[in-house]
């Protein structure tokens, strides 16, 4: 029978082409076409000029992780042994799968997150099938096919469990092909009804229902609709997020974010005096090594409604529909694959369109369209671009305007690169609809800093921007003659909460570092004029209840001070989600959180703070404010290059592994623990650089002007 699609599409390949770029999804459709895209960049032809984002459920967490997999996959050499063996094997099985390449599992613990919360909702559908027995006094079953990794044998196994309506309730994994496998998709969780009609439920590891998810369903609608099957309903079955293993019942009434963020409203400001009294009563904090059972019923939430936040959204098979009558699937499925089997010559001319010309959205009139269609946020494509030179300062570098503004400067400007501009008001550069400049004052300072470049090299205090030398002033006056507790965390988070009084994907603390600062002589050169503490977690167990003791204890080892953090809103999130399950030690705590400051308040503005942009900047935080930019920018000696982990993803997933039992305590203990120390601790030192030279800096420029 002749093929009706010229080319296989993938669930993976079709929910990119319409959730984000066709020309993503062509280069990810297969292991040649990646090579391919490589081999362009690398002859400067074509740029992707956008890392790929992994998808992170922890909701204060402001950077997404990120992956450049053309740069780790060009540069494996680079790598060590045992990196590179890791990531190549993940990189084939990832090829393989029938569902298509997905980028976000190359973060270890999205498929380790994945793969515990299929197998936890499988368990759970068996209760709810046990139940439906019981009520119905029947004896159906489930089955599952979830190890068959042969496609074609999971297809005839799913067919003889459908001709079976009277024995099998639900089957975990049916796999199902259209047009000679050029369509293929196994569905998580198929309940099974007579004369051919299903419900289809997809479990996803997050805690809400997203457009991408709703693509999901529509691939898995139209290959089962395709084999003859009437689909009466479509649900997500995901996280539930007001879930706390072990605690209140299971439940709490809002999610964890809402709840410890009320409770630290509702907390008055705590003297010092109270903390004081705190420490002489010594309260421990009981450990509870054991782990109690996983109530599926209130973590997961069948939802069947479509993605959004509207309390008028509508149900996903009525989402489904509506789609419908604005997409005949037949055609939308026959145009993809049209493009998507396009060879490398051909596709090279696609590539040069301008736009995402795929991308489907919903818009406010709750109508599907193309994303071309709306004429106020035009999709520019930062997907595949005309190549440049990423290492030059260009466009990419203004923090702040969205990627799709900046890929249309580049796209519709005269030159991506600063270099061939004099003024940001250069005439050949865009603007936004209307005529406003997509440009502010921060980007002006980051351009001008650039063009300025050599006189800063000559002249280090021309990072200060002399019109806010008195907001600097001010932000300096909040570290003067005071105790500075320089501190970071590392934590790890799982899915399904891996200890009591935990939620999924919260992050839980197993590390930190103080640095104290409690004299003007210090120097980070000589680490004797400081004082440091730090902590890491040394079982299986739940680390918490050691992290807190200790480090409220050395939090207070010097007295009253200043409590400094780089991106404070994830350490402040952290300590509050503590207090809230640990009360007993919430003064020492929400003490610490109300008098910490944020030392990336010299290069981040804030409106509610009233802070401008870049009280400091440099040349070299190419339009950056992550700490990674601005300690090597000020002092380029001091480095993380000489450590074994220095990433906290990576401290992460150590620790992570560490905890479920791979790796074993003596490689724990000899070699592995004092890497992770290590960096834990240098990012701390790290933050005291960015101090002592912000300080010396500015002393020179008060010197220059006889202030």
């Amino acid at each position: 029978m002749e093929q009706l699609f010229k080319t296989r599409i993938s669930k993976e390949t079709f929910k990119t082409a319409l959730s984000e770029c066709i020309k993503k999804a062509w280069i990810y459709k297969t292991k040649e076409n990646f090579v391919q895209a490589l081999a362009w960049k690398q002859n400067h032809i074509f740029q992707y000029a956008i890392k790929d984002e992994i998808e992170s459920e922890d909701n204060f967490n402001e950077d997404a992780s990120q992956i450049d997999i053309y740069e780790t996959y060009a540069n494996l050499d680079d790598m060590d042994e045992s990196d590179r063996v890791a990531f190549l094997k993940r990189w084939d099985d990832l090829w393989a799968d029938p569902n298509g390449f997905e980028i976000s599992k190359f973060a270890g613990e999205t498929i380790e997150d994945g793969n515990a919360v299929g197998e936890a909702a499988r368990e759970y559908f068996d209760l709810i099938n046990a139940d439906m027995n019981i009520k119905m006094n029947e004896e159906m079953e489930t089955i599952s096919f979830e190890n068959i990794t042969n496609f074609k044998q999971a297809v005839e196994l799913t067919n003889d469990a459908l001709d079976k309506t009277d024995k099998y309730r639900y089957i975990y994994e049916a796999a199902f092909e259209f047009d000679d496998m050029n369509l293929r998709t196994r569905c998580d969780i198929l309940k099974i009804k007579p004369n051919m009609h299903v419900e289809i439920i997809e479990v996803k590891a997050t805690s809400t229902v997203k457009v991408e998810h709703f693509y999901d369903l529509v691939y898995q609608v139209y290959v089962l609709e395709k084999n003859g099957f009437i689909v009466d309903n479509i649900h997500i079955c995901h996280l539930k997020d007001n879930y706390l293993r072990g605690r209140f019942n299971n439940v709490i009434h809002d999610s964890l974010s809402v709840e410890a963020k009320n409770f630290f409203d509702n907390i008055q400001t705590i003297k010092y005096e109270e903390v004081l009294e705190f420490l002489k009563a010594d309260i421990k904090i009981p450990k509870n090594n054991n782990k109690s059972d996983l109530n599926y019923f209130d973590f997961f939430d069948i939802d069947s409604f479509s993605h959004g936040k509207s309390k008028k959204r509508a149900t996903l098979i009525e989402e489904l529909e509506n789609f419908k009558a604005f997409y005949n699937l037949d055609h939308l499925f026959q145009n993809l694959t049209n493009i998507l089997a396009l060879n490398a010559e051909e596709i090279k001319g696609y590539f040069t369109s301008e736009f995402c010309e795929t991308r489907i959205i919903r818009n406010r009139k709750n109508e599907w369209i193309f994303a071309t269609d709306d004429e106020n946020n035009m999709p520019y494509c930062n997907h595949v671009m005309p190549w440049f030179d990423l290492s030059r300062e260009t466009f990419m570098c203004l923090t702040g305007l969205k990627i799709s503004q900046k890929a249309n400067i580049i796209l519709n400007s005269k030159s991506p690169y600063f270099d061939d501009y004099a003024t940001l008001f250069d005439s050949s550069i865009p603007q936004k609809a209307g005529g406003k400049s997509f440009f502010k004052d921060k980007h002006h300072r980051i351009f001008e800093s650039y063009k300025n470049r050599h006189e800063i090299t000559a002249d280090a205090t021309k990072i200060i921007d002399p019109t806010l030398v008195d907001k600097l002033s001010q932000q300096l006056a909040k570290y003067e003659d005071k105790i500075i507790y320089m501190y970071d965390f590392e934590t790890v988070k799982w899915a399904i909460p891996n200890f009591d009084n935990s939620a999924g994907y919260q992050q839980i603390p197993f590390q930190y570092s103080i640095d104290v600062i409690f004299n003007k002589d210090f120097d980070y050169n000589h680490p004797e004029t400081m004082k440091h503490f730090d902590f890491i977690g040394n079982d299986c167990h739940d680390p918490r209840p050691h992290f807190i003791e200790k480090f409220v204890q050395d939090m207070f080892s010097n007295g009253p001070g200043i409590y400094v953090a780089y991106n404070d809103s994830f350490e402040k999130t952290v300590l509050k989600y503590l207090a809230f399950i640990y009360p007993e030690y919430s003064i020492p705590l929400m003490y610490i959180i109300q008098n910490t400051v944020d030392l990336m308040d010299f290069f981040k503005g804030n409106d509610k703070k009233d802070l401008p942009w870049f009280l400091i900047y440099h040349p070299d935080f190419h339009g950056s404010y992550s700490i990674k930019k601005t300690q090597p920018a000020l002092d380029p000696k001091f480095s993380y290059k000489d450590l074994k982990i220095n990433q906290g993803a990576k401290a992460a997933q150590t620790f992570r592994e560490y905890v479920d039992g791979r790796i074993p305590d003596l490689a724990w203990e000899e070699k592995i623990k004092p890497d992770m120390l290590k960096y834990c601790n240098r990012d701390t030192l790290a933050m005291v650089v960015i101090y002592q030279r912000i300080l010396e800096i500015y002393q020179q420029w008060k010197e220059q002007h006889n202030d």
